[in-house]
């Protein structure tokens, strides 16, 4: 026994096959519980210039209620990454990670800020000792790394085997590894009814519509100019300046200026019955992990049990953390939590539960005691990050795209 009731609590679900963690988050606006948040908006279906919801009916206690999604598996697992790495960054929390340099923007970037994490293509067009990464020992014990044998995946990058990775940007046509999330969590209003958008500006000087044509200056410093002489030209003939709403009819409007009658439009928030985050950690996917001796190959009960306990405390941590940071999800989408957060390990079957507050310095507690037991079964917890260095061609990429966008405004 430790002085830690999660610690104790999580030992003993994975030893003996509890199948969940589980966490129940109720929200609601900051501006209370009948006022509107505004949801993602995702490219239409059907129609590329349009946008929409992602809404759906779902069964809530018996009754089917329209949904929409505030914050998707995805969304949530870039920001419990986000938190963690915050707290790496502040050194109160140490973890092991991989970074990338990049001299063409003068930026560090880290595996944890990535899509893809560890399988994204910035870490395989990255070079370690200047040699490509993924040809370099430690790039081929990752690569090899999978749920069955996954030691150098553990030591060098742990968050990636708690929310998943695809290697899709390997030589096999996509082929390579895939690990499934362990850890997921995503927010929902429920009940929902759709509001309406409304938008217009009133131009104080007044500048007609129909004033000028306006062109793309070729001076890219100007952006804009009334002189055909000075315009970018294209087949000897002046380009009308566009935006990303107006294509190319040279109006005023395309670059800041006149009116803009008052409309109503769809996609104007959602007023909805309860928001509700919901929160999976799979234990029962975490003890499918195996983690051999890189050396010998040889497993150990002790050893899977101990990683296992990591990446399930890990997973808490990044939620605990995630609630510390708060909900603030985009613009008019501020959440605020009902309650306090409580967790709750599902046992073998469902009638089997026990439930703990969710408290971001025990968890922390938790994970730094279970970290300390690594050494003894000889697995590596480096603190340290690996530094890689983006290669010649992604430098050269990266120049060449952002002179593209400046030259397009974009």
């Amino acid at each position: 026994m430790s002085k830690n009731k999660l610690f104790d609590s999580i030992d003993a679900a994975l030893m003996n096959k509890a199948s969940a963690v589980r966490m129940k988050l109720f929200l609601e606006p900051a501006g209370g519980a009948e006022d509107k948040v505004f949801p993602p908006t995702y490219k239409h279906r059907s129609d590329d210039k349009k946008s929409e919801y992602a809404s759906e009916k779902r069964i809530s206690n018996g009754k089917e209620l329209q949904c929409t999604l505030l914050d998707s598996v995805a969304s949530q697992a870039n920001r419990i990454e986000d938190a963690i790495l915050q707290k790496m960054k502040s050194g109160s929390l140490g973890l092991p990670d991989i970074q990338i340099t990049f001299e063409s923007i003068n930026k560090n970037i880290s595996v944890l800020e990535l899509p893809h994490r560890l399988y994204d293509a910035i870490v395989r067009d990255s070079l370690l000792n200047d040699v490509p990464f993924r040809q370099t020992e430690l790039g081929q014990l990752i690569t090899s790394s999978d749920f069955v044998n996954a030691t150098a995946l553990f030591e060098q990058h742990p968050v990636t085997l708690l929310l998943g990775g695809w290697d899709s940007h390997n030589r096999n046509n996509g082929l390579g590894v895939r690990l499934q999330r362990c850890l997921t969590s995503e927010i929902n209003a429920i009940g929902v009814i759709g509001g309406k958008r409304v938008g217009g500006r009133i131009d104080p000087v007044a500048i007609n519509k129909d004033a000028a044509t306006i062109y793309k200056a070729e001076d890219t410093e100007s952006l804009w100019t009334l002189d055909e002489e000075e315009a970018e030209k294209k087949n000897q003939k002046p380009v009308p300046i566009s935006s990303r709403s107006n294509t190319g009819d040279g109006k005023p409007s395309a670059i800041g200026h006149g009116n803009i009658p008052p409309t109503v439009s769809e996609l104007g928030g959602v007023t909805c019955e309860q928001i509700e985050q919901t929160a999976v950690l799979s234990l029962t996917q975490i003890r499918k992990m195996r983690f051999p001796d890189l050396d010998t190959g040889e497993l150990s009960e002790e050893r899977d049990h101990i990683c296992r306990m990591v990446l399930a405390l890990l997973g808490l941590h990044g939620l605990a953390l995630q609630y510390d940071q708060g909900y603030d999800l985009r613009s008019r989408c501020l959440l605020i939590p009902s309650d306090e957060p409580v967790v709750t390990i599902i046992g073998k079957t469902a009638k089997e539960k026990e439930s703990l507050p969710l408290d971001s310095k025990d968890t922390l507690d938790a994970l730094n005691y279970a970290v300390k037991k690594l050494k003894k079964v000889g697995v590596r917890w480096n603190a340290a990050p690996v530094e890689l260095k983006a290669s010649d061609k992604l430098e050269k990429l990266i120049s060449k795209s952002r002179a593209l966008s400046d030259v397009e405004g974009g």
